[in-house]
């Protein structure tokens, strides 16, 4: 997490999830890109939003999931039919390509299910999909003086960090290249690859993960 101080919520309640958005945490030392990711506020109009997903008319909300983060990754919206969405890109780009789809209706904070006003302000936090390593929580923790393997160790616990040229099987370290049908191997791009897994909703626990130079 960005905050590691964010545990103590339950990101995943609609209460915990606006309770977490109304702390304000400390953003000193940071850049003006870091704070405006932390914290940020949109408005968009009830007709647009239905135009966005293809509604003629939309009348209301219903907060179906959240994810551990709090992103909202499953929506239903009601207007002349009903629409499930289920993906938090889709989310996002529902309200006009917000920056993450962790946020809250203004004055309906708390609410899972909600009849729309003409115009929506949105209260929100975060940006991107709040899947692996967060580059706001990096760099606190590089300018906190943390080392690359601290700070990829936070993000990605149980990770073996290896040279190339080297495998791990069973804990023990091999020089080469593992050929066994058990392993899927990755070369980890940590800016896409948490996303590709996730597109292709496989989240299973890798045996290990390379990385090294």
């Amino acid at each position: 997490m960005c905050y590691p101080e964010a545990a103590d919520y339950d990101l995943s309640s609609e209460s915990g999830a606006a309770r977490w958005l109304d702390h304000k945490p400390d953003t000193s030392g940071m850049s003006s890109w870091e704070r405006a990711s932390i914290d940020w506020q949109r408005t968009i109009t009830k007709a647009q939003v239905a135009k966005n997903v293809g509604l003629k008319r939309l009348d209301s909300i219903r907060i179906l999931e959240r994810g551990l983060s709090g992103r909202i990754i499953r929506l239903k919206l009601v207007g002349d039919r009903e629409i499930i969405i289920d993906s938090e890109y889709r989310i996002r780009q529902a309200f006009g390509m917000l920056p993450s789809s962790y946020f809250y209706i203004k004055g309906m904070k708390g609410q899972s299910a909600m009849n729309l006003p003409a115009t929506i302000n949105l209260v929100g936090r975060g940006s991107g999909h709040g899947v692996g390593m967060c580059q706001v929580g990096t760099l606190r923790q590089a300018r906190a003086g943390a080392s690359y393997t601290d700070i990829l160790h936070s993000y990605y616990p149980h990770t073996h960090l290896l040279r190339i040229g080297y495998t791990m099987k069973n804990d023990t370290l091999y020089r080469g290249s593992i050929h066994h049908e058990q392993f899927r191997l990755f070369a980890v791009d940590c800016t896409n690859t948490v996303q590709k897994a996730r597109d292709m909703h496989d989240l299973s626990p890798l045996p290990s993960i390379l990385l090294g130079r």
